[in-house]
């Protein structure tokens, strides 16, 4: 989650304005209320995402199995093992998850 972050801020230029401005107390705090609202919306909406995912992903993508009891990976009749649906749909929650951040880090950044 860090590097998302910090390729957002090595790939903006700071403006003249801002690196002018004066310094920030020490007493003010750190996240404005505007972060704030973005902090929790965001979350918000990625838990509420993740949640229908995990719960109703299954049955939207059609990858049948038992949510708690089916274990990752199986052996097949050769004795290899092999990738079962849980694996697969923890891999589509995973990129779910990974596009989500993404989209993220592309709209908070500040343009102009």
């Amino acid at each position: 989650m860090d590097v998302l972050a910090a390729i957002a801020f090595a790939t903006e230029n700071p403006h003249p304005t801002e690196i002018r401005k004066e310094r920030i107390n020490a007493k003010e705090n750190i996240i404005t209320k505007p972060m704030m609202r973005a902090i929790i919306t965001q979350s918000s909406y990625q838990l509420v995402i993740m949640l229908i995912m995990l719960y109703a992903g299954p049955a939207m993508f059609k990858i049948p199995y038992a949510l708690y009891t089916t274990e990752l990976r199986a052996m097949d009749i050769h004795g290899e093992e092999v990738a079962t649906n849980r694996l697969l749909h923890q891999t589509l929650m995973f990129q779910v998850f990974v596009m989500m951040n993404m989209f993220n880090m592309l709209n908070c950044r500040v343009l102009d």
